[in-house]
Order: structure tokens, then sequence, then C-alpha cells
């Protein structure tokens, strides 16, 4: 039916709350009914909990009411007042919880808290016209007034949130799961046309609270402008609630949702506080509500989810609504949908919220695994589920099988999938000259020995500065095997050949619209006149090109540049464009904008592969696959490949000629050898650092809070130093339980030497990197110290309460069932593995193994301390995790007989499971792995490589091609002498007192 926009209560009573989908004409109403008897297959649909604010609190109560159409009067003084308001006191909410958390040095009374609400207010609009508004008469009056509107919420956010700061300083350091804003994509489905949704949803904070009922989250949003009740509030603290579940919910052996894993305490509540000026509105629901676990194991949306799925139906269903909001935002849809392995009806197993990896693609994962309860539940043998196999096809073991050795040094049993000949090679252009006869010769060779390159460019495929002038002109044209050119970053894809225009060998994709490029020429036209320059500009269906004149100097041009780039960007964004003008990589004068990123069109690159080699299978061989291009200059492409692929960071000429050389054996390759603590500060701080710097947050969980520089230069090194200190302290206390030294094992003795740890790392053999030592001289560092050593005392009181419950029987599993610790010479491995020809060495630490059977067979495993934020969705345990279970089995397991693996002998017992156990302050993450995830034991007395191993290689190219990473690195983890340490104290304890004697007037 049309859709109705009237007022709820005229609706017939038989439609209240049913799903109307917007049918116009008889072709759409047959594709809805089509839609609702084969469901859907269409791309999901992005939307923002803000717009679904503004239908359900304006659109619908009151021009759905009078089936007028909105008028649009721009950005009103009032709605930017309003917004700036917004922002100031949301950064300083925002920055009192972490900073609490934390250093606990800027908000101790609200003295420092107004103070610090009118420094912000004093402060520059990123709004240039806003800020000149402020300027006028009209504006300072208004300045004023919202001044004393904000220091209003102020003084009741003070007198309601906190009240005693040192007694909110402790339940914030005890209790606050996040630090910093979070902001998440919910994946929601219709349960009549199957069409998926993805919510964008912001979370101010998470709160724990236990009750006699089980664990508590409390999550928080903070609204600055109206208080009147309305049906968005409900909406948004369910898709609120939603968010939290998902974030960190897991499903139990009992079928019930448990915090953080398995293990931990059961989630009876979720309750969302929305702040207004005056007064809150609280909202619970019950995890069933949000998210129903069937009998089956499966999960469903719950009661509430389905409310939450038919109001967005309702939005999308009303076309004038939908209308209007095309006309503000032009941003690119999804592609990706993180619920797919959903069943609205709870028919099939689920793996989205109890999975070993609850944050990945679908398309990305090992193989469809069970989650975490249903893996460990015994179950009679013909209702075991069956596992997927990794390899194409099972390898039967053989009675004559020639079981193979340990893998050496120079992993001479390892297969290597890429040692052969790649089956496509992709080529990205980092060429900043036509490329030299050599490397045109070596493109060749590799095309003649069978080889498909796909020659990937933002240049077009014809004309000046184009892919022919660069390479492809110099190469053959071939009929049965020709060159794929991928130009103008994915826009068009052809073939290579003489013709003067390219011909798209499939459809070619979005290009600018008329209004697009219309939009940049005026915008360009303003910022000619802010910055007094005439640009040159040429535009493209998909590039926009803007040179800086001549007339602008070498010494003013980068100056210039950079306001262009500001000036460009916040105009793009204020049209609700996701289109950025960037600096030209080999011309500093010219900036460009382009129609799309590259990796959008990875999927009609392999179409178009697996259209002109049909026959071949290739998108079923991954590893077969070969990628030479810039990790620096596109992170995101470099790890939108598939996971068995095989990737080689060149960011120019001479690295791809090189890396050509090695594929056609006209050169070796020499051993790399890295640190796991190398690995794990890129992938989990350096490549973030990268994506947020890039303005790229993924749908997953993102947690964000602005720190001043000062603050920026003490966190790093006070947070690395207390993962220092945990790195030294749970050894000892665990060794001293072994060793049963149950006196040095209590609560009180163990928070003493940490605290013994803190102010004498030079005596307890703590490490401290040089910029450590030379921070650690600033008074700055003894001014935050203290707040920094209460937060890790309360991070370890968590871990040793929940690890020591039953002190007794964690004792005796100690005793009993450890392995090895980080003190043990054991712990240390040397893993070996190939990829892409090279061999890599990765030397690794285990902090914790423990070893514990099932009725499956032995289960390792490997508990490491996290002292960082708690990931808000996932385990956070990404390449370091596995990283850590490929060391357990390089370090303890062998292959047996039977194709298995055994634990430290071919006769010993059957490993069936490598468990990593990441223990944060508020709960624990579990990840589990099979063996055969790292090394497959094939017949011939050989290893088969897993999809894990090919992921770490792939992250290792990327961070050894990143030479600013690399200066960081060396200089974070420079060791102090102890005399550098000594002498650090010594000069901030001098500091102190000097402050300490002007602050009091003297001298």
């Amino acid at each position: 039916m049309r859709t109705i926009t009237a007022d709820p209560q005229s609706v017939p009573g038989v439609f209240r709350n049913a799903a109307v989908l917007d049918a116009a004409d008889a072709g759409t109403q047959a594709s809805l009914l089509d839609a609702v008897v084969e469901g859907s297959e269409a791309a999901p649909v992005d939307v923002s909990m803000s717009n679904m604010r503004q239908y359900l609190d304006f659109w619908r109560p009151v021009l759905g009411r009078s089936g007028k159409t909105a008028k649009s009067k721009g950005n009103t003084s009032a709605g930017r007042f309003g917004l700036f308001t917004w922002q100031v006191l949301h950064d300083l909410v925002t920055d009192f919880y972490v900073d609490t958390a934390r250093a606990g040095t800027k908000y101790t009374n609200f003295g420092k808290f107004r103070e610090s609400l009118r420094m912000r207010w004093a402060g520059k609009s990123k709004d240039g016209k806003f800020q000149r508004y402020r300027g006028t008469a009209k504006g300072r009056t208004a300045n004023s007034e919202y001044l004393r509107h904000a220091e209003r919420f102020a003084e009741n956010f003070w007198q309601r949130e906190v009240g005693d700061y040192r007694t909110a300083q402790l339940d914030i350091r005890e209790n606050l799961m996040t630090e910093g804003k979070v902001y998440t994509q919910v994946p929601l489905r219709s349960p009549f046309t199957g069409q998926t949704y993805n919510l964008g949803v912001s979370i101010d904070r998470v709160m724990k609270i236990d009750s006699a009922q089980g664990r508590e989250l409390n999550a928080t949003i903070y609204r600055f402008g109206k208080q009147a009740a309305t049906d968005g509030d409900e909406a948004q603290a369910r898709a609120v609630a939603l968010a939290v579940l998902r974030g960190y919910g897991r499903k139990g052996l009992d079928l019930k949702w448990h915090q953080g894993s398995i293990e931990g305490p059961v989630l009876a509540r979720i309750t969302v506080q929305i702040e207004y000026l005056k007064r809150a509105r609280i909202f619970d629901f019950t995890p069933e509500e949000l998210l129903k676990i069937e009998a089956d194991g499966s999960i469903s949306q719950g009661p509430k989810a389905l409310e939450l799925v038919n109001e967005i139906e309702s939005a999308q269903a009303d076309f004038k609504y939908m209308a209007s909001n095309k006309k503000k935002s032009k941003t690119v849809a999804s592609t990706e949908w993180e619920g797919s392995e959903w069943d609205v009806k709870g028919a099939a197993l689920s793996n989205v919220f109890g999975g070993y990896y609850p944050d990945a693609k679908t398309s990305d994962r090992i193989r469809p695994f069970l989650s975490e309860a249903d893996a460990l539940r015994p179950q009679p043998k013909d209702e075991r589920p069956k596992q997927i196999e990794i390899l194409d096809s099972k390898i039967d073991w053989p009675a004559n099988a020639i079981v193979p050795d340990p893998i050496d040094e120079d992993g001479t049993q390892i297969q290597d999938d890429i040692e052969a000949t790649p089956r496509v090679v992709f080529i990205e252009d980092v060429f900043d000259a036509p490329a030299r006869e050599a490397t045109v010769d070596r493109v060749q060779r590799l095309i003649n020995a069978g080889a498909h390159v796909v020659f990937m460019t933002a240049r077009p495929h014809k004309g000046p500065n184009s892919a022919d002038t660069i390479l492809l002109d110099r190469l053959k044209v071939g009929q049965a095997n020709p060159v794929m050119v991928v130009s103008h970053n994915g826009g068009r894809i052809a073939l290579h050949s003489r013709a003067k225009v390219s011909k798209p060998y499939i459809e070619d994709s979005r290009a600018f619209t008329k209004e697009n490029l219309k939009t940049f020429g005026e915008v360009a036209d303003t910022l000619s006149g802010d910055l007094e320059t005439e640009f040159e500009v040429e535009a493209s269906p998909f590039q926009y090109d803007m040179w800086i004149p001549d007339s602008v100097s070498d010494k003013n041009l980068a100056s210039v540049r950079s306001k262009l780039i500001r000036g460009f960007n916040a105009s793009m964004k204020a049209e609700g464009l996701q289109y950025t003008i960037q600096k030209h990589p080999d011309n500093p004068r010219q900036l460009w904008v382009r129609s799309q990123p590259m990796r959008v069109s990875l999927n009609r690159v392999f179409q178009a592969i697996d259209k002109r080699f049909a026959g071949e299978e290739l998108l079923t061989r991954p590893e077969t696959f070969l990628v030479i291009g810039d990790s620096k200059r596109s992170l995101k492409l470099s790890k939108a490949w598939p996971k068995l692929t095989t990737f080689r960071s060149a960011k120019n000429e001479s690295e791809i000629f090189d890396y050509l050389g090695n594929v056609l054996g006209d050169r070796k390759q020499k051993q790399v050898g890295v640190k796991l603590g190398e690995i794990r500060s890129y992938s989990e701080f350096w490549e973030q650092m990268l994506e947020r710097r890039a303005g790229n947050f993924g749908s997953g969980g993102h947690q964000s809070a602005s720190m001043t520089e000062e603050e920026r230069r003490y966190h790093g090194p006070l947070a690395m130093f207390t993962g220092s200190i945990f790195y030294k302290l749970m050894p000892e206390l665990f060794e001293n339980v072994w060793r049963g030294q149950a006196r040095n094992t209590s609560r009180s003795h163990a928070m003493k030497r940490l605290r013994d740890m803190w102010r004498s790392p030079e005596k307890e053999g703590v490490f401290v990197s040089k910029r450590q030592a030379i921070v650690m001289s600033e008074p700055g560092w003894k001014t935050r110290s203290r707040g920094y050593l209460d937060r890790a005392l309360a991070l370890f009181g968590e871990i040793y309460d929940r690890t020591f419950e039953h002190y007794s029987d964690t004792a005796s599993d100690i005793m009993h069932n450890m392995a090895a610790l980080a003190t043990d010479r054991q712990s240390l491995i040397t893993l070996v593995f190939k990829s892409g020809g090279k061999i890599y060495k990765v030397f690794t630490r285990l902090p914790r193994l423990m070893k514990h059977d099932t009725e499956a067979g032995r289960v390792l495993s490997v508990i490491a301390y996290r002292t960082g934020k708690e990931p808000f969705e996932g385990d956070g345990g990404g390449i370091y995790a596995k990283t850590l279970a490929m060391a357990v089995l390089a370090g303890f397991a062998q292959p047996g007989n039977d194709g298995q693996w055994h634990d430290g002998w071919a006769q010993g017992p059957r490993i069936a499971k490598l468990h990593i156990r990441l223990e944060y302050k508020q709960g624990a993450r579990d990840l589990y792995f099979d063996p055969s995830d790292f090394f497959k034991i094939m017949p011939n007395g050989s290893y088969r490589q897993g999809v894990v191993v090919k992921e770490i290689a792939n992250t290792i190219e990327r961070m050894r091609a990143d030479e600013e990473f690399q200066e960081h690195f060396k200089a974070e983890n420079e060791k102090a002498t102890d005399e550098e340490v000594k002498e650090a104290k010594k000069k901030a304890t001098a500091a102190a007192k000097k402050a300490a004697v002007l602050k009091k007037g003297g001298k």
C-alpha cells in the first residue's frame, strides 16, 4: 500500500505498528511481493540514528500529520549555535571521563570543569561562516545566551553525575568500560523482505553495575536540545542497547548472554540513560528482548530489535522524507553487512555474536566456526556438526604416508603456494615516470609464463600521462592472455589493446554527476576568492584536478595547498558529499578528486577476471594471487584483498622490479626476522592511527577521545609503562603460586609489588625505553603518575579477583597444568613460515601456557594481559592472538603418524584446540583455533600453511614498508640504562619541588 504519513492515531487500528512498504506503482508492488516471498538480495542500506531521530521527532509527527513538504531554510543561527554547544559539551564530558579514568588531574572540582568549558567555548569553530557570525553584534548576544545554557548543563551534570570527585573517580576507574565516544554500525534485517540495514549508532559511555540478578551494563547518551519526550528517545535507546549487546555479549553454555566470554558474568539487563539539561529518561531492556537465543543455539532478533526495524522501514517507505534526505546526503552506499549469518526465525546456527571472530565479515572467515559454547559442549558423535576444512578437498591419511620432521630454521618442509608462477599478479601504479625497459621486460616474461596481469591505476587508460604511456604501450597485445587495465581508480575496466579509445570490458562504475562537478566548480571559485589565487581546473567523469599556479612561490606552496585542501574538504562535508581532494603523488602543485577509491572496485575487478578467464576458477584460489602495491599510500586497499592473497609492498618502480625478479627466479630473497612486539605495535596501534588519520573507521566499534598534544605526549609512555609492569608482575605472581609461596601471592602483597615496580623500575627490572626516561624527567610525568598508578591498581584488582575467586582451585590448576611462563626458556619460540618466496622468522615469548584435557582432545591455552582500552566489539586479539596461537603450535606440538598434531611428541595427546585468552579489566576475551588453521600435515612429508599464516606475512610486509613506523618503533623500544632512569627520576622530583615553591610565591 502507499505510505501512510498521517497522524498514527488516525491509522486504522489493524494497521498500527505494521510494516508498511512503499509501492508507488504496480511494478514496485510486484517486486515487493517477490521480496516478501523469496527474500531480498539487495545491498544493505546505510541508516544513521541522527536521521532516524529527525524522522521520528520532527518529520512523522509534524509534517506527516499535515502532509506538507519541509522547506529548506539552510543553517539558522540557532541551529549553528546548537551544534556548537553540542560539540563543546560533548567533548568536555568525554574528556572528563577519559581523564578521570587515567591521570585524574584536570577536573578535580567543578571550578576546573567550568573553566575548561569556558576555554573551549572561547575557541574557534571549524565552521568559518559560523565563526564570522559570532563576531557580529547579534552573534555576541547569542553567544552569551548559549554559554549560560551550556554552563547550566555543566552544573547540573556535575551535581547529578559527579558530586564528590574522589568517590566518582573510584567508581569510574573500576566500572567505566569505554574510554571515549563509541561509533559502530548495527546490522538489522527485515523479517518480511530480508532487506538488510546498517544502522549507525553513537554511544557516549558505558558503565558496568553488579546486582543480585547479574551484570548490568549502563549506556549513556547526552542530549543538549529540547527536553520533550519523543519517540526518537525510545528508538535511540533500543539502538544503543542493541549495539551494547552486540559489543559485549557472548552466547554462553547455558544459552544465556554473558559479558565478554562464555565464562563471563551473566548479562541481566542493559539500561540506556538519555541525559537532558534538567532530567534524564531511562530505558531498561533484557538481552532477550533485543536478541533471543533459541533452543537450537541460533540467534533471532527480539521484539525490541524488530520494533527498531519497523521504524526504519517506516522511514524508508516515506517517499517524501527519503526524497528530502537524498538532497542533503549524497554519501556512498555500503556494500557490506556484518550480520549475514543471522537467521531471523532461528532455524540455523549463528556465529555473529558467539563465534570465534564476532567482528569478522563472513567472506573473511577462516571457516564458519561454531560458537565457543557449541564447540565446547559435549555432543553425541552423530550430532556433532561437520567441520569445514580450509583445503579445497579433504586429505585422507594413507598408511604409507611420510610423517614430516619438525619445521627447521629454513622452512624446507613448508609448501609455499606462490613459489611457482602466480596465476594472477596485480600491479598497482607507483610509477613517477615511464617504466624502464628492464621492468617492462619482466612484466612481459611474467605474461609469457602464463600469469594474468592486472594493472591498477588512477590514471586514464589512454592519452597523455596514462596507463599506456607509463607501461602498457610497450607490452605485447595478446588475445589469449591480455593485460587487464583498471583505470580511473576502478571507474573503467578494459583489456589492453592498440585502440585509440579504451572499450569498457564491463560496465563503468559510478562517475561524477553533473551536480557533483557543478559543486566542485563553485567551491573552487569560492576558494580562489578566499585565497586570492586563480586555480586552474580540469574536470572529467572520473577525476577532478586543480593546479596551484606558479605565481604562488615554492615557499608559500605548502601553506596554500593545506588551506585549499581543508577548505575544499570542509565544503564537501557541508554538502553531504564524501569526496575529498588530495595532494597528487607526483606533482606538488596538483590536487585531485577521484570518483571512488580503488578498494571499492575490487569486486568489479574480480568479476572481470572471472568473466575473461572463465573456466580457470581463479576466484576459488586466492592463494595464487600476488599483489604488488604501496600499502602506505592506501592502507585500506592493502587490507581489502582476500586473506590468502600474498601482498608485497612497493613504493617505487625499483621495488616492483625486485619483486618481479623474485617471482621469476632471477634473485633470491633474504630471510625476514621480526619480533612479536613489533607486529603487535604496528597492527594494534600504528595501523589504527593511520585509519583515524585518513578518517576511515569501518563498521566496527570505534572509540574516540580527543587529546591535546601535551596529554598525548604523556599518555603513550605512561600506558606503555603500565604494560611493562604487568609483563613483569604477572609471571612473578604465577611463579610464586606454582612454587607454593602462598604468602607472596596475596592481593595486598601483589599490589605492593606493583607499587614498588612503579616507583623503582630500575631496581625491579622493569623495561623503560629511552623515550620514557626522557618523559619521566618532566614535571608532567610526576603530575600524572599518581593517577595512572591508581588506574593500574584498579586494573590489577579486577583481574586478580576474577582469576583467584576460588584461590585453592586456581592454585591447584596452575601447579598441575601450567606448561610455560614468560620467565621460562621454553616460552621463547621462533616461528618459521614462508610466503611469496620469503622465509619469515618471528621471535615470540608466551606470557603463560596452560594445558587442559577434554573429550575432544587436549586444549593448549595462552593467557595474556591487556592494559589498554577494552574492545567494544570483537575480541581485540587480531594478529597478536593469532601469532601467539601459532607459537604454541610451533613450540609444543609434534606431527603424529595419524596426520594430526600432538602435544609434546608424536604419541602425545592429540591437540583439539589452541585457545588464546586476553584478560582485560572488565572481562576476558576468548579465541579458539584449530591447529590446521596454521599448518596442515601433508602425507608427502611436508606442511601446507593455513590462511592465518598468510595474514601474518602480509601484516609484516606492510609494517616493514612503513619507514615512519620503523623509526617510531626504534625510538619507543630503545632500552634506557639504569643510570638514565635514576637521573630522570631525580630531575622530575627536583622540577616538581621547584614548581611547588613557585606556586607558593617563593624563589
